[in-house]
């Protein structure tokens, strides 16, 4: 029984001893290297992730100051390779991985796009009520300015007004003293003989009937 006992522990140790003799032989290796597609420089302290549904966990790495890097003791199967850097795009590449074979790879970063967002606060107002600052000036100068009376009319009168383009669309007039809105009538014109009798004719002598 011993002796049977001692057989099956030196066969499973055979064949573990080749198991892992055959898995070291199917191993691959990846090298890759990281560079900026603009100008083709290399890229050191890229992050550096291998995922895979043959791994426990993803493996990671750093690249160096060359911007190469090294996976090794992998075994065949499907990964996906994903490179970070603070001021690039992630990039990510998936490939097959074959019994032994040594993978060369080469992934090119571009440039993060520059995003600026602006953030506009402002009161709700109507555009008879927005003046900027050049016209919040004027109504000061026009405060300053005071008003002008007129002789003879008990009404005053802003001597500087300012009218925004939204008051005049409405219709909104500059206030000024109506001097000159006289209206006069037309006198009737004289017709038949009367108006022949108070009109003498061109060259026609009046006679003078002289003193009452």
């Amino acid at each position: 029984m011993r002796k049977c006992f001692l057989f099956v522990i030196g066969v499973s140790c055979i064949f573990s001893s080749v198991s892992r003799s055959l898995y070291a032989q199917s191993e691959g290796v990846i090298h890759g290297v990281v560079t900026a597609k603009a100008d083709g420089s290399t890229l050191p302290d890229t992050a550096i992730r291998l995922e895979s549904s043959s791994l426990v966990e993803p493996l990671r790495t750093t690249t160096g100051q060359d911007g190469h890097f090294t996976f090794q003791r992998l075994i065949p199967g499907q990964y996906t390779l994903v490179a970070s850097h603070s001021d690039f795009q992630d990039e990510r590449i998936q490939f097959t991985l074959k019994p032994r074979e040594i993978q060369n790879i080469s992934l090119e970063l571009s440039l993060r796009g520059i995003v600026q967002s602006i953030e506009v606060r402002d009161n709700p107002q109507s555009v008879a009520d927005t003046y900027s600052p050049s016209s919040t000036t004027l109504q000061k100068e026009a405060v300053e300015a005071g008003f002008y009376q007129p002789p003879g009319l008990a009404d005053r009168y802003p001597r500087i007004q300012i009218l925004s383009i939204a008051e005049l669309l409405v219709g909104k007039k500059i206030e000024y003293p109506r001097l000159l809105d006289v209206t006069y009538k037309k006198a009737p014109r004289a017709r038949g003989a009367v108006a022949e009798a108070q009109i003498p004719l061109a060259g026609a002598e009046v006679e003078d009937e002289g003193p009452f």
